[in-house]
Order: C-alpha cells, then structure tokens, then sequence
C-alpha cells in the first residue's frame, strides 16, 4: 500500500460508514422508539430542574449558621431571626420561622427549627422519584421495542418461503435500537436520581449538626447565666 492509496482507502471507508447510518437513521423514528424518546425528553427537563433547585448557594449558607449560633448563645432571637430573612436561603427562611416559633413560647428551640427545616425540605425531593421511575422503565421500554423488532423478523420468516433479508435487518435494527436507547436513558437516570438523593440526605445531615451547635449553645448560655452571680 503506497502512502497516495491509504487517504483514498480512508475515505472511502468513512463514506461508506457514513451511508450505512444515514441507511439506518429511520430506525430512530419507528413507532417502538417513540415511548423512548418521550421518555429521554421528559429525564432530561427533570434532571435540569432538579440540578437548578438544588444549587447548595440557594439551599444553605454556612456563614448563616456561624451567625446564628453566636445570636442564638448570646440569646439575641429576634436578631438571628432577623439574619435568617435576609439571608435569601431556603434553609434561613425556615429557620426564620423557626425563632419566631420558638420566641413565642412552648417549643424548644431545636424542635422549632428541625420541624421548620423538614416542611422546608419537602420541596427539595420534588421529581426524584420520577427521574428514578424513567430510568426503570426505559430498559424495559426498550426490551419490549426488542420483541416487537424480533416479531418482524419471525413475521418474514413465517409468511415466505424466501424471506426478504431487508425486511429482517430493518426488524433486527428495531430490536437494537430500542435496546441500546433503553439503555442510554436509564443509565444517566439511575445516575441523576441517585446523585439527586444523596445530595438532599447531605444538605439535611449538615442543617441538622447546624441545629444542633445552635441548640447546645444556647443551652449552655442559658446555663451559664443562670449560673452567675448576678442571676
């Protein structure tokens, strides 16, 4: 092989890879691949507004709890309320409902701000389960794409005694197809959904070590003035 030959042989190869995709591009579109398309469609606007919700700059801001504990062991409830509002977090908004419980009476400070907090949180496993529930029955989407693909092949195999070799690579191209598709969608899926629920089990398990410095502090200021001479 001369070296003028080989870009010739690569050419022509890349044309002719490139015409048996282009041959089987319709395969995309036949009536098993629908329920899969819908599907990717549906994953990727939940996995999109799932990763905008749950930004950690919007959620919570650690700056807020340092704050809060030295308000909450100095006793000053109203200013760390007052922090907690301006804060623009989802996490200072609930803990802003949470003094102003707490500062009307009948509620331990801690039971306030973890049950604001858990109402808070709620929101936050919006759509999880519908990302995880896509990523289940896309494979089987896909497998039942692959039946109805090797029913075309048996089809033709049945009906003529000469089967036409076109018409079982086009049932064969529907069976893969819709496996692999199946597969591509449920693969990120399961990956999105499990990423999606360790990081809100994250933003709860940082929240509530946050209540519980804040709960301890006050306590112990609490006791510390109860303590001194001037008591």
């Amino acid at each position: 092989m001369t070296t003028n030959t080989l870009p010739l042989l690569l050419a022509e190869t890349a044309t002719r890879e490139g015409n048996v995709l282009q041959s089987h591009i319709k395969e995309l579109y036949t009536l098993p691949m629908i329920p899969l398309w819908i599907c990717s469609i549906i994953l990727i606007m939940l996995i999109f507004e799932r990763f905008r919700a749950l930004r950690a700059g919007s959620i919570l801001s650690p700056a807020l709890a340092v704050e809060c504990t030295k308000l909450a062991a100095s006793g000053d409830i109203a200013a760390a309320q007052e922090k907690c509002e301006k804060s623009g977090t989802l996490v200072g908004n609930a803990w802003a409902q949470g003094f102003q419980e707490f500062s009307l009476g009948d509620i331990a400070l801690e039971d306030s701000l973890t049950n604001a907090t858990a109402l808070a949180f709620r929101p936050l496993r919006k759509n999880i389960s519908a990302i995880s529930t896509i990523a289940v029955i896309a494979p089987l989407l896909g497998l039942l794409g692959t039946v109805a693909g090797m029913v075309m092949v048996f089809d033709e195999l049945s009906i003529s005694a000469t089967p036409d070799k076109q018409a079982m690579s086009e049932g064969i191209m529907v069976a893969l197809f819709t496996t692999v598709f199946g597969m591509i969608i449920a693969i990120p899926g399961i990956v999105a959904g499990r990423f999606f629920i360790s990081r809100t089990r994250s933003f709860a398990e940082t929240v509530e070590a946050d209540i519980e410095k804040i709960r301890y502090q006050h306590l112990h200021a609490r006791a510390q003035r109860g303590n001194s001479p001037s008591a």
